[in-house]
């Protein structure tokens, strides 16, 4: 990129080579292939562990890691031995138990039921050939699409194969599942198909024996080409100038929007917050008028009701004023004592008052008012 210093244009020069980003590793569906960690290859490299080169052959046609990694996209790059040894548990032969198909529970046969070019026993069985045969009796049938857990050796007997049977924790107490024997060592079989023994030893053409395939292929995804860059343009320094100045007004005005809108929201949240306590208080103010009001109800409907005697019906009279059983409405007001005790008024033709000095009362009226005052409280419960 290049900037003028002196004039009024601002130039801008965009290099041509682009560098390409390396695509990540496909994923293969297939259950004879392994895809590893990343870490187990290079930079840049995608390491599968193909299942027996040959027993891949024989199902899916990839003879060799070109035609793998061409068949998913990709390009070989190296072909790796992998990692196979063989853990060792001295004084120990392979799980026996009545349970078993013969008592020992892994055995499958000897190295020459599985080899093609070996037809011996290999009595010396602790010797170092026949422990090397062993071996490779054990990588051939897993080469093959066989399975091998490791063997036993004797000297005596010979090379006895195992499968996984061969271990049993629940049958046999020895150490790996196993019984303890101290004429026989056991041999099983260590597989790691994604880590290497070195440096690659064969092109990625190769195709070696059948018992000789325990290999890994290091692939290169094949990268998408680049996405052309946008042509950039020269333009003027006053143009862009004037552009930016429009957007920088533009994002101001949007700002300060944003702060009034924020402001807004305070306030409203704040008269939100004010109006909830007057409401409470409110709520609770009217919660004990309630209370009052009927605490107050209660005690004049008791006061009213204790006044029985006043709103009475009348009591009735034997006095008559014209010597008859029925009084005549014009008789005479009398005041006369009741047998037993107590005053009668009589003035059934007329009303009766009470004189006082401030007030004059008639009793009948008295009585009919308080008879609605009762009736009306009566009715507010």
């Amino acid at each position: 990129m290049m900037w003028s210093v002196g004039g009024s244009l601002l130039l801008c020069m965009v290099a041509s080579a682009q560098a390409q980003a390396v695509a990540q590793c496909p994923t293969v569906a297939d259950n004879l292939v392994t895809s590893c960690p990343a870490s187990s290859a290079a930079a840049g490299l995608c390491r599968f562990y193909v299942n027996e080169l040959n027993n891949y052959t024989r199902t899916r046609g990839a003879r060799t890691c070109t035609t793998f990694c061409n068949s998913n996209n990709m390009d070989c790059a190296a072909m790796h031995p992998i990692d196979v040894n063989y853990r060792v548990y001295r004084a120990h032969i392979g799980c026996h138990h009545a349970s078993c198909s013969g008592s020992n529970c892994g055995y499958i046969g000897r190295p020459r039921s599985f080899l093609p070019d070996y037809n011996a026993n290999c009595r010396a069985g602790q010797s170092p050939a026949c422990i090397a045969l062993g071996q490779r009796a054990c990588d051939y049938i897993v080469a093959t699409g066989g399975q091998c857990w490791g063997f036993g050796a004797h000297n005596g007997w010979g090379v006895q194969i195992y499968d996984a049977n061969a271990s049993n924790g629940a049958l046999c107490s020895g150490s790996g599942g196993l019984v303890a024997n101290r004429g026989w060592d056991t041999y099983q079989r260590i597989h790691r198909p994604c880590n290497s023994t070195g440096n690659p030893v064969r092109h990625c053409d190769y195709i070696g024996d059948v018992a000789d395939e325990d290999w890994t292929c290091d692939c290169r995804p094949r990268t998408a080409p680049p996405t052309p860059m946008a042509t950039v343009t020269t333009t003027t320094t006053a143009t862009t100038h004037t552009a930016m100045q429009g957007s920088h007004r533009q994002i101001t005005a949007l700002l300060s929007v944003q702060a009034q809108q924020q402001a807004s929201i305070q306030q409203l949240t704040a008269t939100v917050a004010t109006l909830t306590a007057s409401l409470g208080a409110a709520t609770s103010t009217q919660q004990q008028q309630t209370q009052t009001i009927a605490q107050t109800q209660s005690r004049i409907t008791a006061a009213l009701n204790a006044l029985p005697a006043i709103i009475a019906p009348p009591v009735p009279t034997t006095v008559t004023c014209d010597g008859s059983a029925t009084q005549s409405a014009d008789c005479t007001p009398t005041v006369q004592a009741v047998p037993g005790g107590g005053l009668n008024i009589n003035a059934r033709g007329s009303r009766v008052y009470f004189q006082g000095s401030t007030c004059s009362v008639d009793p009948c009226d008295l009585r009919e008012s308080l008879r609605q005052v009762i009736g009306a409280f009566n009715n507010l419960g």
